[in-house]
């Protein structure tokens, strides 16, 4: 399997999660060690992020305190992405002129994304199944679910625009150029 699909350095492309996405803890702290010691940086971005999916204590145990501290760091700079999303779907959008009844949706609109940010702590990326949209549609009005998903778009790109600086890793434009090299495009 190449490598290239598994971490990629577009948003359009981040979604798409090859088998390598599934590997244990130990195997993808393997290749955040492997890709920083080799400078293969356009790696990193994906590699810490599914790292940091995983409970500190175990990361720790795995490799060592020094090691896991930098993926600690960009756990803990990823957490409160998800209260930021709850701010922005609490405020008022720019459909709730047409809506009638504001409050409610503001209410409905962040219900579901509190037992996002308690369960995937470290995931704000993740995407929202369509079948949640669904369920959100029958508790707010049509423009109030336009605007929240408009809103949620918005936020993940901004979180993914931000993933490497969290990470202390140069920009997506430096991490495709990177790339390119690499693969010799």
């Amino acid at each position: 399997m190449h490598l290239s699909p598994a971490y990629p350095t577009t948003f359009n492309t981040w979604d798409q999660e090859p088998p390598l996405s599934s590997l244990p803890l130990a195997d993808q702290l393997s290749i955040v060690r492997l890709a920083k010691d080799t400078k293969i940086l356009w790696i990193l971005p994906k590699a810490i992020y599914r790292c940091a999916q995983y409970d500190a204590a175990r990361i720790t145990e795995i490799t060592g305190p020094a090691d896991a501290a930098p993926i600690l760091t960009a756990t803990a700079k990823l957490i409160p992405e998800h209260w930021l999303l709850i701010q922005a779907l609490a405020a008022p959008l720019s459909g709730e002129l047409g809506c009638t009844s504001s409050s409610a949706c503001a209410l409905a609109r962040v219900r579901p994304f509190i037992s996002r940010a308690t369960e995937n702590k470290a995931d704000p990326l993740a995407l929202v199944p369509e079948s949640s949209w669904s369920l959100l549609s029958e508790e707010v009005c049509d423009q109030c679910l336009v605007d929240a998903k408009n809103v949620f778009r918005s936020w993940r790109l901004k979180i993914w625009e931000d993933l490497p600086g969290m990470f202390d890793l140069p920009s997506w434009i430096d991490l495709q150029k990177a790339k390119e090299a690499d693969l010799e495009f």
